[in-house]
């Protein structure tokens, strides 16, 4: 994989070179809908297709193309899952089979990574070291365990060198598991809207990649009708592939449900969220203002310390000033007023740990140009960097010594962030952002699957260029990482 140099060319070029591109159009200008459903700006989200489990079984059929379409009103060479951005919306229950036949029809190597989804991590399931040759059609098959949490997951390529180059691109699209949370009366009575945030820009040679347009689910500014007394659940996921939404709904609080693992255990007011690249919400929106029009509103978010513009991934913010990402607008009254729901899922803490695991991210400048490393190490898909035995409850410690924030994301498990006390929250994550200078942690169980699976930083273009490691989970430790485990604990 990092053996083949031609895969990274497009990674290294500086994301000033899209950003330069969109801004010399105006963002003004970009108000045109995405190659796929088609909208206009202000109109209601066009729902994606939907592919939903019956009798246990998920069976659907996905496309990797690349076509020219219209982005922002203009031609644009678009990645997408069957033509469409998003792709389809794969919808499951916990003990379901997945069946999925994945074509490639790019000029180039993709793959499926299941993002969020506790399932076995090699073979067809979610192997992100098999690729899928141009041409090419892989079946993939695998079980969703029975005790999976339900939650808002996703799935996009993960072919090292072309991951950001896809995703930036368009190829991402919903994964939904239906769970406990979906039968809590006052939740199953919200309207549920997909919110995909997401940011495009356009070359000249009609390349897409991260840009000034901000789309929610590939529109600009859609709109989301609420009844007066009634209630929307919004599962909101951020795609980008470098950008940071930090969101709030005008005039009103946001009641937080579900993190990236599923279910908290009730729900938690908050007046922002900050969405870091792959992390998911879930919350709920009260009818319980005067009736009109409320923006869902982006406002910018340092995440870096100075100016790092000339770093590739790097290129600051679309906007410095708040945008609307979509409207909700009042309509209609619910003939009594739905309640918030005063008990959620329940969310045991972790036991304590019997190792501490530290993993240090930096990013050096050298005359060849930068280097993204873990632990002093950019990425070998060869190289085990990390072995745990299965059952074994660990604490991770990430270390951030650069200047930028550097979203963490572990493949397979979720964890448990440790707050300053060193207790674990109750909520899962797969997510874990650290910003400039600090350190995180956070505690996980390696449960159920062994294999091998990676953990990197999710601002994806950091990834390809090596900030990524390879752990694989054994039944029993060879004697040399025996002896490291004992020295870490």
């Amino acid at each position: 994989m990092l053996d083949c140099p031609e895969r990274l060319k497009w990674v290294i070029q500086s994301r000033r070179q899209f950003l330069a591109a969109g801004a010399s159009l105006g963002a003004a200008s970009f108000l045109g809908g995405l190659h796929g459903p088609k909208s206009a700006r202000g109109q209601s989200p066009v729902p994606p297709n939907r592919f939903t489990s019956q009798g246990g079984l998920l069976d659907a059929v996905l496309e990797a193309r690349q076509d020219l379409g219209q982005l922002a009103g203009r031609p644009a060479n678009i990645f997408s899952f069957n033509g469409q951005v998003p792709g389809p919306v794969l919808e499951l229950h916990a003990g379901d089979t997945v069946r999925l036949r994945h074509s490639n029809r790019l000029e180039e190597p993709t793959n499926l990574h299941y993002h969020g989804l506790h399932v076995a991590p090699g073979g067809f399931a979610d192997n992100v070291f098999l690729e899928i040759p141009p041409g090419e059609t892989v079946q993939y098959e695998f079980p969703v365990p029975a005790k999976h949490p339900g939650g808002t997951f996703f799935y996009h390529s993960h072919v090292h060198g072309y991951t950001a180059r896809q995703l930036a691109a368009g190829m991402a699209g919903f994964l939904i598991v239906r769970g406990d949370l979906d039968e809590i009366p006052e939740v199953a009575a919200a309207t549920e809207h997909l919110l995909m945030l997401k940011d495009y820009g356009i070359r000249p040679d009609r390349s897409v990649g991260p840009g000034p347009l901000l789309t929610v689910s590939g529109q600009v500014n859609p709109t989301l009708t609420l009844p007066q007394d009634g209630m929307l659940r919004l599962r909101i996921l951020n795609a980008s592939v470098d950008l940071y939404f930090r969101i709030r709904l005008e005039d009103h609080p946001l009641y937080l449900i579900a993190t990236d693992g599923g279910g908290i255990p009730e729900p938690l007011e908050v007046a922002e969220l900050l969405v870091a690249p792959a992390q998911r919400f879930e919350v709920l929106v009260r009818g319980e203002r005067p009736p009109g029009s409320y923006r869902l509103l982006y406002s910018p978010y340092a995440s870096v310390i100075g100016d790092m513009s000339d770093m590739p991934g790097m290129g600051g913010q679309p906007s410095q000033t708040p945008v609307a990402l979509a409207t909700v607008v009042y309509s209609g009254r619910e003939s009594r007023p739905l309640p918030l729901p005063a008990r959620l899922v329940p969310v045991a803490p972790l036991p304590q740990a019997g190792v501490l695991r530290t993993f240090e991210f930096r990013t050096q400048e050298l005359p060849g140009g930068f280097v993204f490393q873990i632990n002093g190490r950019a990425f070998d898909h060869h190289r085990v960097d990390t072995s745990v035995l299965l059952d074994a409850v660990e604490d991770w410690e990430v270390v951030n010594v650069d200047r930028m924030d550097h979203p963490f994301h572990l493949h397979t498990n979720s964890f448990q962030i440790l707050g300053p006390d060193g207790q674990p929250e109750r909520a899962w994550r797969d997510m874990m952002n650290v910003p400039g200078v600090t350190r995180r942690r956070f505690r996980v169980r390696f449960e159920d699957f062994e294999g091998r699976m990676p953990y990197h930083c999710h601002r994806v273009f950091h990834g390809d260029l090596g900030m990524m490691g390879v752990l694989e989970i054994i039944r029993i430790l060879p004697p040399r990482s025996r002896t490291a485990a004992s020295r870490q604990q």
